[in-house]
Formats: C-alpha cells, sequence, structure tokens
C-alpha cells in the first residue's frame, strides 16, 4: 500500500520520548507512516537531527520535528511542555518511551537518583504539563512504555531522594 493511502493518523499530533533509537524510533516512523505530525524528543540534538532526517529520507511528506530535552532535568521538562503547543495547537497522542538504567548510582541535577528520575519521574511531569493541551485535543491518548526491570527495584516512598542500592 502507497503511503497517500495510509491516512489513519493524518492531522493528529503525537509526542513520541525517546525517539532517537530503538522502540521510539520506529514508533516515531510508524506513526508517520500513518500521516501523524510527529514531535521527535531525544536528548542529542545530533541524533534527533539524524532521526529526523532518515524518516523524513524514507517517508515521503512525512512531517516531524526535532524538540531537545534532558529528562534528568525538571527545568528541561518545563521548557520542552512549553515547546509542544509552539509546534502544534493540538498533541492527539504523548508517548511517554524514554529511559534508561543505570549500573551505578547517579544523581540527576534535582537530586534524585537517574533511573528513577528518567524513567517515572520525568513521565509523569511530563504528563502533567501537557495534560490541560492533551484534554483539549480529545479524544487523546496517553502511552507510557514500561519494562520488567522495575520487578527488581526497591524505593523508600518516604524519601524519593534517599540512596538506592545498586548491589
Amino acid at each position: 500500500m502507497a503511503n497517500e493511502e495510509v491516512t489513519g493518523m493524518r492531522g493528529k499530533t503525537v509526542l513520541v520520548t525517546g525517539a532517537t533509537s530503538g522502540i521510539g524510533y520506529y514508533t516515531a516512523r510508524g506513526l508517520a507512516v500513518l500521516g501523524a505530525k510527529i514531535l521527535l524528543h531525544g536528548r542529542s540534538a545530533r541524533d534527533g537531527e539524524a532521526a529526523v532526517a532518515r524518516i523524513k529520507r524514507e517517508i515521503a511528506g512525512a512531517d516531524v520535528t526535532f524538540i531537545g530535552a534532558d529528562l534528568a532535568s525538571l527545568s528541561e521538562i518545563r521548557r520542552l511542555a512549553a515547546e509542544v503547543p509552539e509546534q502544534s495547537s493540538r498533541l492527539d497522542v504523548l508517548i511517554n518511551n524514554a529511559g534508561l538504567v543505570r549500573d551505578r548510582r547517579s544523581v540527576t541535577v534535582d537530586g534524585f537518583e537517574m533511573t528513577f528520575a528518567v524513567n517515572h519521574l520525568a513521565p509523569f511531569y511530563l504528563t502533567h504539563l501537557l495534560i490541560d493541551q492533551i484534554k483539549a485535543s480529545a479524544p487523546a491518548r496517553i502511552i507510557t512504555v514500561a519494562s520488567s526491570a522495575h520487578r527488581n527495584a526497591k524505593l523508600d516512598f518516604d524519601d524519593l531522594k534517599a540512596p538506592p542500592s545498586f548491589a
């Protein structure tokens, strides 16, 4: 089937976090094939622009824009959320895909353990900041991608900045 015949997402805007490679990239690419306007998020401008160029090269007429932000920083998440309405008045789908796993303790600029911040706090906070735009675009969807890695995590919910065990 030719790309112009596949229009299931035409007129829809989708933000995909962590979309410069892997599942996020292929999700963004697949939605671009369906005609969606893609806001492709990543931490690295170089990787983001390369992902955008690749999708545009492979899919005629793809509407893809890179938005960079480090999800390990609350101020960067706020900046990302402020940029989304500048790119599109609609946000029909938010796909919280970005994630990471560290084998050693590292801390964000805001003092949170890195894996917890990026995998849990970031999608929650980004969704919170974008929820009014998402509701205004109804019917809209929020999708959060996860793995089974959480099964090994132990959190102190009374102190989310407490150092976790990396043993």
